[in-house]
């Protein structure tokens, strides 16, 4: 998937995530937004069992 992603977006582009971003996986959603392109907005989804505030943070940093 990532290297699917970074094929179709550039490091300039928006990118609006639409909930449930790396939902049931190992890794933290930083390793994925460190390997994305884009600039990155998420909209919350139904499935934010973590805390919602300080994953929005690290959205803010990519």
């Amino acid at each position: 998937m990532i290297e699917n992603w970074n094929r179709r977006v550039r490091d300039e582009d928006d990118v609006y995530i639409f909930g449930d971003f790396c939902f049931q996986t190992n890794q933290e959603p930083q390793w994925y937004l460190e390997r994305l392109k884009g600039h990155k907005h998420l909209i919350q989804g139904n499935h934010i069992l973590c805390n919602f505030q300080f994953h929005f943070k690290i959205f803010l940093l990519y």
